[in-house]
């Protein structure tokens, strides 16, 4: 924390808005709808600035976001701490002034609020904290503590993808994989400049992305056995009950 001196030379406002950042989640399991709840989210919330805002890239459109008028994605940013969407939102409600934020490297525009590609899946995963491409490669083909590989780099077309997966080029960007669109494309979950969206991708242009996959995901058939052992507890059910209804729904999922 900051001390008394220290309190004294510091704007009020860099003070709260100091605290609208994600510093990560507690690591839990997780269920696929909760990921891609997460990352719909910041795709498909609107929003509106209370001052102007910049895009990451001049070049993409929009470049600029006005308060008279509404946004979908969240915006697109490299600077830290990233933030989840309500704490975007609550940023850019209450900007202090106008494009509040700062130019980087290569002609680039750094806002205080917004993540980029690997904080998104960071936030969506629930991650303990941000990751990027790089430390989610390493994790997956090293230790595997929070993630693992479920094939090599360029294998996304002949894996078993499931919504809520990931697709990782290290050093350069990550995807969340949301359903297949045809026989030869995804969509992807993601946050690419100049704000988070859903995008078509070819397996041609996933070459250099390997398909990682989040540990302690709840799987369907795991989380609907839960749902049915609370229902049964809820309603009072005997053993036999519960055994008969549990066996049922096995028997229907191994039909799908």
């Amino acid at each position: 924390m900051f001390g008394d001196n220290e309190l004294k030379g510091i704007p009020l406002f860099l003070l709260i808005f100091s605290f609208l950042c994600w510093d990560g989640d507690k690591w839990n399991s997780i269920t696929r709808d909760e990921i891609l709840r997460i990352a719909r989210e910041m795709i498909e919330t609107p929003w509106s600035p209370s001052k102007i805002c910049r895009g990451w890239n001049p070049a993409v459109e929009p470049p600029e976001y006005y308060p008279s008028s509404t946004y979908f994605g969240i915006l697109y940013s490299q600077d830290n701490p990233q933030e989840n969407f309500s704490e975007f939102l609550k940023g850019v409600n209450n900007l202090p002034y106008d494009y509040y934020g700062y130019w980087g490297a290569s002609n680039r525009w750094y806002n205080y609020y917004g993540n980029d590609c690997s904080g998104f899946v960071s936030i969506c995963w629930r991650m303990p904290s941000r990751n990027t491409t790089t430390t989610f490669h390493n994790d997956a083909n090293g230790n595997k503590k929070y993630c693992y590989p479920l094939g090599p780099k360029g294998s996304a077309i002949s894996v078993n993808l499931l919504p809520g997966d990931a697709l990782n080029s290290a050093g350069s960007h990550i995807i969340l994989f949301s359903h297949k669109s045809s026989s030869n494309t995804i969509v992807s979950l993601e946050q690419t400049p100049n704000n988070a969206k859903t995008r078509t991708w070819y397996y041609s242009s996933l070459q250099d992305y390997q398909p990682i996959r989040r540990n302690m995901i709840i799987e369907k058939k795991e989380h609907e056995k839960e749902r049915v052992r609370e229902k049964i507890n809820k309603e009072g059910k005997g053993k036999k009950d519960e055994q008969e209804e549990l066996s049922s729904l096995i028997k229907s999922f191994f039909k799908q």
